[in-house]
């Protein structure tokens, strides 16, 4: 489970917030400030509450998914980098090498059980986190392009990891025909 700290954080600050809203409605509609500071710290501890709930039962349920592809993976034989590199071109290696290592990363899985077919948004327990893979794996394949200036993705749904990369080297060559942006400082 991930640390609780920036959850405990996130819900004490809606606390706070719903507190002195809550405060000062209840300030203009009593005019009395022991009834506004009751009224705004039982508001305030509700909405913290709620908050720290939902993003435990939040959590939970990414844990449950995620021991779930877990399992899956520990199931497939392992591959190594060359024999995953080699249903790529050549000049895709380093982006596909990179895709891997932040899908695996992402869901916490050795890279070495991920394989170019394997199909990350089909699968109903993989397709919970499409959104957040597809933008791991882009800022993971490009960290000096992704920090510099926005640029677009292809917002099509590739079928598997492979695929992904396929995109990902179509992304590589319009940030490379970028003005001032050289293959090296935008893939480095």
């Amino acid at each position: 489970m991930r640390s609780i700290v920036p959850t405990l954080s996130c819900a004490g600050f809606l606390g706070v917030v719903f507190g002195i809203i809550a405060f000062v409605v209840s300030l203009a509609v009593t005019w009395d400030i022991e009834t506004a500071a009751v009224g705004a710290s039982m508001w305030a501890v509700l909405a913290f509450l709620a908050a720290a709930l939902l993003a435990l039962r939040d959590n939970l349920k990414r844990t449950k998914v995620l021991r779930e592809i877990r399992r899956i993976f520990a199931g497939r034989p392992k591959i190594s980098a060359d024999q995953f590199c080699d249903y790529f071109a050549p000049w895709d290696r380093d982006i596909a090498l990179a895709a891997r290592k932040a899908v695996a990363a992402f869901y916490e899985i050795p890279e070495d059980r991920l394989h170019p077919d394997v199909d990350l948004w089909s699968d109903p327990v993989f397709a919970k986190f499409e959104a957040s893979v597809r933008f791991v794996v882009v800022r993971g394949a490009f960290p000096e392009a992704y920090e510099t200036e926005p640029f677009e993705f292809p917002t099509s749904r590739p079928e598997t990891l492979g695929d992904l990369v396929r995109e990902l080297g179509v992304l590589r060559e319009a940030l490379e025909k970028r003005p001032g942006n050289t293959r090296d400082a935008a893939l480095d």
